[in-house]
């Protein structure tokens, strides 16, 4: 059967003519199928020229006509124009058009008029349906692969909500996301409107409301930490500028996967202007649901049964928190209802394990799985994404305690500013809350202090300014550092050594002369020769008086100075 297009702009005359001599063909013959693209006139340009590009064809008026030599799709050989087509329909089939100029240009205004109504038809009943836009970055990642049948089918968002799923990956990604977006488009889900993949972010976040930010940066081999910090903070700086430009405020972020991620979000924010903060989070969610794990093992429950599982820090220096840990359906002494449950270090009795080998194994599960597996968790990673966005848009289960890495704002005494992992509580409307009343212990305490100055040198690494300065040491006392020679002694002279003879240098001196010494006397009066002149005291008690006091040398004329008398006491 021969499958003929037939392309034109909306107020094309020529367009209008063959458009009609088409019809008549395809009733005419049985084996022949037409096609019609119509295009308005704004339209036109562009498409064509991306049309005549990609099939390889060497014409750009309208009508655009060519032939394809299957039923759908195929290689397509190129008619021509007008002209061509009715010489083509002529000598093949005998039908000749019999419409004249006048008549031609009444229905390509008729064509125009109509094509601007069906387009408004067209708007209005796309605009009944808001589908939410959705962004996975790093997509070619294992993980985005198994958590797209669980965003597509409705189960994080909901059954009611439609979706348009962006995933962006790198250029050498692309060959295999064209591979994803088919096969998710075959999961026929109802909700699903569309699959995109781009290289280009700005078309990855326009006017999207939920971005899953996956990073899988691992720590090469020998790789100091600061340039490590530096390569996982590029992946996401490039991205958040244009996210924050072209996504909607109320957007919601999620940060998953492996590495710093809790100190690449507090450079992030450093670039945020126009999203609000608080909807910017990360994910500990993996290493809460293997603690679970581990714990349900041990006291034989499923792995659903434990909560209110802590993970303090980021996920590469933490801090598991039991103390809250509760456990439900546990088969013991003591039963009761499904919401009944005991504390997870009451049930498990061994101290030892307690604070040394679930730490352990807890360390070593993401290496034992991979190192078995050959590949990463990506299933149970992305189980854990799941699980939290679902309870992002809905809310937590009941007053079960999560953790994320939000923004402190002095919370447990962690600075404010720092990105840090919480206890908190999904709430229904979207938000989210810390849980401020966790009681630590003292041992508690100190592990939560590691954690935070952990986080505070990765920041000085990349911000050397804001380290604080050291204290000022204290002055130390200076040595004294004795001699190995007993010290010369040297004698006091006393009163009368001072009216020895000169020595043999100051005998050539002046001698000061009687008057000269006794100009200086006068100059300074004693105290005994001021209180002479002190007057009596008015009671006339003169024993209150101090006697004067006689000179000390007598061949001295002590004369009484000119001084004013001293002030009354």
């Amino acid at each position: 059967m021969a499958k003929l297009v037939i392309a034109g702009r909306s107020d094309c005359p020529y367009y209008a003519k063959v458009e009609l001599l088409a019809d008549r063909l395809a009733n005419s013959v049985n084996c022949c199928d037409v096609h019609k693209i119509v295009k308005t006139p704004e339209e036109w340009e562009r498409w064509v020229k991306n049309e005549c590009e990609e099939r390889k064809f060497d014409y750009e008026k309208s009508p655009l006509i060519w032939r394809e030599l299957v039923d759908r799709g195929g290689k397509g050989i190129l008619i021509g124009g007008a002209n061509e087509f009715q010489e083509y329909v002529l000598g093949y089939y005998g039908i000749k058009s019999d419409l004249c100029t006048s008549d031609v240009t009444k229905i390509s205004a008729e064509n125009r008029s109509t094509k601007k109504e069906t387009d408004k038809e067209l708007e209005e009943f796309k605009g009944l349906s808001k589908p939410m836009k959705v962004c996975i970055s790093n997509a070619g990642s294992p993980v985005s692969y198994h958590l797209l049948n669980s965003i597509a089918s409705g189960e994080i968002f909901g059954t009611e909500q439609e979706l348009v799923v962006n995933l962006l990956g790198n250029d050498d990604e692309l060959a295999q996301l064209n591979g994803m977006q088919m096969e998710v488009m075959d999961l026929a889900h109802n909700v699903l409107r569309g699959v995109t993949v781009t290289s280009d972010p700005k078309e990855a976040f326009a006017a999207c409301e939920a971005v899953i930010m996956l990073n899988q940066l691992m720590r090469e081999d020998g790789e100091p930490e600061d340039i490590w910090l530096k390569r996982n903070i590029d992946n996401f700086v490039n991205c958040i500028a244009v996210m924050d430009e072209l996504c909607k405020p109320t957007v919601k972020v999620l940060i998953a996967g492996i590495g710093p991620i809790n100190t690449s979000l507090y450079v992030v924010l450093q670039h945020i202007k126009n999203i609000d903060k608080k909807n910017i989070i990360t994910m500990p969610r993996l290493i809460e649901n293997q603690a679970k794990a581990i714990i349900a093992q041990k006291v034989h429950v499923k792995t659903s049964d434990v909560v209110d599982v802590i993970t303090w820090g980021d996920n590469q220096h933490y801090f598991c928190d039991l103390d809250k840990a509760r456990v439900h359906n546990h088969d013991g002494p003591i039963w009761g209802p499904p919401s009944y449950s005991r504390l997870a270090n009451i049930l498990i009795h061994e101290e030892q394990w307690l604070s040394k080998e679930f730490s352990e194994l807890l360390e070593k599960r993401y290496t034992l799985e991979q190192d078995s597996m050959k590949h990463m968790p990506a299933f149970a990673h992305a189980a854990a994404i799941n699980t939290l966005m679902q309870q992002w848009w809905s809310g937590s289960p009941g007053d079960q305690i999560v953790t994320l890495g939000v923004v402190s704002e002095g919370w447990y005494d962690v600075p404010e500013g720092l990105v840090f992992n919480f206890p908190a509580k999904f709430l229904p409307n979207g938000c989210y809350e810390v849980t401020p009343d966790v009681d630590l212990t003292e041992d508690s305490k100190l592990k939560v202090k590691e954690c935070v100055d952990y986080l505070l040198e990765q920041r000085y690494q990349l911000f050397p300014d804001q380290r604080p300065l050291p204290p000022p040491e204290p002055e130390k006392p200076e040595e004294v550092i004795e001699s190995p020679h007993p010290p010369t002694m040297t004698p006091i002279k006393e009163e009368t050594d001072l009216e020895l003879k000169p020595s043999a240098d100051e005998s050539s001196s002046e001698t000061p002369s009687d008057t000269d010494m006794h100009q200086t006397t006068s100059a300074e009066p004693s105290l005994a020769k001021i209180n002479e002149d002190v007057e009596p005291v008015e009671d006339g008690d003169n024993s209150a008086q101090l006697p004067p006091t006689q000179p000390t040398d007598d061949n001295v004329t002590m004369e009484k100075p000119d001084v004013a008398d001293p002030p009354q006491q």
